[in-house]
């Protein structure tokens, strides 16, 4: 909770916003740089790198989303 940041709505430059036109939807943008470690390249650059601790969180987070829709 401490790190999450809630973003006004956005389409970005995402197709995404096509999908909730037909479908409720939500966009969750993941961050996976970090800076203590060198990990500070966008994504579309040669040199992009993840911080693979971010990705239990994302795994976390989209079980949690999932438990809750089904209840």
């Amino acid at each position: 909770p401490d790190k999450v940041q809630v973003l006004p709505p956005t389409t970005g430059a995402e197709d995404f916003a096509y999908f909730t036109q037909e479908k409720p939807g939500a966009m969750i943008r993941l961050g996976c740089g970090n800076e203590s470690k060198g990990i500070i390249h966008p994504l579309h650059s040669a040199f992009f790198d993840i911080d693979e601790d971010v990705l239990m969180i994302g795994v976390e987070l989209f079980t949690e989303a999932v438990r809750r829709y089904l209840g």
